[in-house]
Formats: structure tokens, C-alpha cells, sequence
């Protein structure tokens, strides 16, 4: 995962995420390898 991909999810995607099982609570994402790493998981 490159910095810039990690630092748009942190300050870009999460910040308009809701606890689940809220509306915007759930991000899909699909089998590319940039989103298989650990720090993404739960």
C-alpha cells in the first residue's frame, strides 16, 4: 500500500464512515492488492 492511498482512506474516506450499522458504515473494496493489507482489515 503506498502512503498516498493509506493517507486518502485515513483523511478522505473515514471521516464520512459511521459506526456500523449505521448508513456509510460499511467499506467495500475489491481484490487489488493495494487493499489486502493488514492496516486496512477491520
Amino acid at each position: 500500500m503506498t502512503a498516498k492511498f493509506k493517507t486518502f482512506i485515513e483523511e478522505d474516506v473515514l471521516p464520512f464512515c459511521t459506526p456500523y450499522p449505521g448508513k456509510l458504515s460499511v467499506l467495500i473494496m475489491d481484490n487489488a492488492k493495494i487493499h489486502m493489507e493488514m492496516v486496512l482489515q477491520t
